[in-house]
């Protein structure tokens, strides 16, 4: 995949709540629990999980661990499940960025939003899908605006599935998107 090259995933499928969204959007993850769409228009992904890996060792990772979406500063994002914020404002790497953790009785997913330009919700705060929850941006150490995207599952003890995987736990969201 080139960088701005359109997936094939990203074409609109249908819309709720008077905002467009593309199959990129949903993602279907372990025990059917679904993770709706992260922008109130269609971005583009810039780079997909697993690609480039001499570009990725000097940060001590096998290849990218997330999904990127290219989009202006200031494109607003909205919590793609229902769950409890963290939110770190300046982290050296990952800029401003939010976190978001649904608890289920045997599982945790995590999904996290990397290089934001503002925050408008608080650690702690319950949000539900489609809720705002910040801006795109281009903090930390990124080298142009753009979305980080990521996904991995924790157990209830907080520990992270799969650490060893060479991805840190994260996990690649393609083969989740629904079909």
């Amino acid at each position: 995949m080139n960088f701005g090259e359109t997936l094939k995933y990203n074409k609109i499928w249908g819309t709720r709540k008077n905002f467009a969204f593309t199959l990129a959007e949903v993602l279907i993850t372990k025990n059917n629990m679904a993770l709706t769409k992260l922008f109130e228009k269609p971005q583009r992904i810039t780079q997909l999980f697993g690609k480039n890996p001499k570009m990725y060792e000097k940060f001590g990772l096998k290849w990218h661990n997330w999904i990127d979406y290219g989009t202006p500063i200031g494109t607003t994002l909205l919590a793609c499940l229902e769950g409890t914020i963290e939110v770190w404002n300046d982290h050296k790497s990952y800029g401003k960025y939010i976190k978001i953790f649904k608890t289920r009785s045997d599982w945790i997913s995590e999904v996290i939003y990397w290089h934001l330009s503002e925050i408008k919700v608080k650690t702690g705060q319950i949000v539900k899908p489609w809720d705002i929850i910040g801006k795109t941006g281009n903090t930390g150490n990124s080298t142009w605006p753009h979305l980080h995207f990521g996904l991995r599952f924790r157990d209830t003890k907080k520990n992270v599935i799969n650490k060893d995987n060479g991805f840190s736990g994260w996990i690649d969201p393609i083969p989740y998107f629904e079909k």
